[in-house]
C-alpha cells in the first residue's frame, strides 16, 4: 500500500468491520459530490485485482446502484479516495476496517 500524496490531508476512518465506516464514508462522499467536490479513487494505492473489484463495488454504492455495504462480505480491506475542489486535491480518505 502507499499514499501517493503526502502534502494533502488524510483523514483515516478507522474502526472494527461494520460499525458503518463505509456507510458515513459514502453519506459524505454523496454529501460532498452534490456540492461541486469530485472523489477520485487513489488506483495506485494497491496494485491488486481485489482492490479494483473493491472500488468497482464502492463506486456502485456510492452511484446507488447497490445498495449492499461493499466491504459486508469481504475481507478486511483498504480503500484510499482523493477529494477535489475545482480540480484541486483537498483531502485523501482511507477507510481502514480492522477485524477485533
Amino acid at each position: 500500500m502507499i499514499i501517493t500524496d503526502t502534502n494533502i490531508p488524510l483523514v483515516i476512518f478507522y474502526g472494527q468491520k461494520g460499525s458503518g465506516k463505509t456507510l458515513a464514508i459514502v453519506t459524505l462522499v454523496r454529501y460532498l459530490e452534490d456540492n461541486g467536490y469530485n472523489i477520485i479513487f487513489d488506483r495506485l494505492f494497491r496494485n491488486d485485482p481485489a482492490y479494483y473489484e473493491l472500488i468497482e463495488k464502492y463506486e456502485q454504492y456510492i452511484d446507488g446502484f447497490d445498495f449492499k455495504l461493499p466491504c459486508a462480505n469481504m475481507s478486511v480491506d483498504f480503500i484510499l479516495m482523493r477529494l477535489f475542489k475545482n480540480g484541486s486535491p483537498i483531502m485523501q480518505i482511507l477507510d481502514c476496517p480492522v477485524l477485533i
